[in-house]
């Protein structure tokens, strides 16, 4: 009964993160690829980027450690992780991209569609499925073959450090399949797994910490100077103490409001189609945006053209991943099991 009030929680914590992305990117996405100007909206991305740019892809790490198993060989872990996240990222990007360049371009750039490369490029340009595929192994070499819990620690902050140096490319080396984030974000997926086996996740840890992320944003946001490195006003989110704080605060509190709320059906069903979701996300988004625009024109039109492109883009977006979740679709999300029945 436990586990699946876990399970049911977490989902909801997807679901709230999912929707956390798509909000921030209507506004990132009108600005900055839409090359659009406008204050509200401006306002808008910053307020978005200060108060939880920090930890809501640092909590999709933390949850996937934690749904860890090294109860499974490593092998039928790797193929596991393989059909369900680079498969996944590869088809479904290749999938999105094909409908952006239909809607943008039509038939008229065959040429470009025709060259290997550019599907080559378009299929790889997932940073966060990639990352969390590396991450994610990179972490099960560490618990499976090292036994002991300080040389473990000591593995996966030298990992990371090794990943901020590439990220800051103090060292350079071309980046595969985003090796540096895969790097970067190996605590955190050795944090959700630890939590698992020692039950960090507890409702009084969960409130402390929530506080202490607020209390954390209301001084950050107060003074105007760094702290630990960071400075909000400037949106400087970078790999410093006050990030890393704020990434592991930050999760425990939307962990925290997802217990409260996980009685919602809608949003734990979102939260089961996080992956596909977030590989439509950008292209409904820029579609809606250029629909929706002439909004921007009437009285408290950005409002209403904000919610209106999050609300389309959701709906869409679900649409479509309800959709590829169907039988004979699931291929499509790394699961072939409609194909592979025995028999009797």
């Amino acid at each position: 009964m436990e586990q699946q009030k876990r399970i049911n929680y977490l989902d909801v914590t997807k679901g709230l993160l999912i929707m956390s992305v798509l909000w921030l990117h209507v506004p990132q996405i009108y600005l900055g690829w839409a090359g659009g100007r406008h204050p509200m909206l401006m306002k808008l991305d910053m307020i978005n980027c200060n108060l939880y740019t920090a930890f809501f892809m640092v909590t999709f790490f933390i949850i996937s450690g934690y749904f860890m198993n090294v109860k499974r060989s490593f092998k039928q872990t790797i193929l596991k992780d393989i059909y369900t996240l680079l498969f996944s990222a590869v088809i479904l990007s290749l999938i999105s991209c094909l409908f952006y360049s239909i809607w943008r371009d039509g038939f008229s750039k065959f040429a470009i569609y025709s060259n290997l490369s550019y599907w080559t490029e378009t299929s790889l340009m997932y940073w966060f499925l990639f990352a969390l595929f590396w991450s994610k192994q990179l972490t099960q070499l560490i618990v499976r073959y090292v036994h002991n819990i300080s040389f473990q620690i000591f593995l996966v902050i030298l990992i990371c450090a090794f990943g901020i140096l590439l990220k800051s490319q103090t060292i350079t080396w071309r980046n595969v399949f985003n090796y540096q984030e895969a790097l970067t974000f190996v605590p955190f997926v050795y944090l959700g797994y630890k939590s698992r086996q020692h039950e960090w996740l507890t409702k009084p840890r969960l409130i402390w910490l929530s506080a202490g992320y607020t209390v954390s944003i209301v001084i950050l946001w107060i003074c105007k100077k760094p702290i630990a490195g960071f400075n909000l006003h400037a949106i400087e989110i970078d790999y410093m103490p006050m990030a890393l704080w704020l990434g592991i605060s930050g999760s425990a509190a939307v962990i925290y409001v997802s217990m409260l709320l996980e009685n919602s059906k809608v949003l734990r069903y979102i939260g089961t189609l996080t992956l596909p979701i977030f590989c439509f996300i950008f292209f409904f988004i820029e579609f809606f945006i250029s629909l929706l625009q002439p909004l921007l024109d009437v009285r408290h039109g950005a409002i209403w053209f904000v919610l209106s492109v999050f609300v389309c883009s959701l709906a869409c977006c679900v649409g479509v991943s309800s959709l590829l979740k169907t039988r004979y679709l699931k291929w499509t999300l790394g699961d072939f099991s409609a194909f592979t029945k025995k028999t009797k």
